[in-house]
């Protein structure tokens, strides 16, 4: 939940495409380390907070990307009004 609530406000001052790509970095950089733990430790702990974290962040900047994209097509509305949607479904729930 925190991700998703966090996610937003940063995915909206750094923008859809920058942050999709720093976040799906981070994801694979925490599945990167979560391959290389030898046993169950703050390793990777850290390193599965992280991959959930980003797996919860990744889809506002997902949201926001698409929306950027298709605004010359007149569907930016409707995607934003799903992305509003998208947020307050994660603020009752996760």
């Amino acid at each position: 939940a925190l991700g998703k609530l966090l996610g937003g406000p940063v995915v909206d001052a750094c923008g859809g495409a920058k942050s999709l790509v720093a976040i799906l970095v981070m994801l694979s950089g925490s599945f990167a380390a979560m391959a290389r733990c030898q046993a169950a430790g703050a390793k990777l702990l850290g390193s599965f907070a992280t991959a959930r974290f980003a797996t919860a962040a990744v889809w506002t900047s997902c949201a926001v990307a698409l929306r950027s994209s298709f605004s010359q097509h007149g569907l930016a509305q409707a995607l934003s009004l799903g992305q509003v949607a998208m947020r307050l479904g994660a603020s009752f729930g996760s």
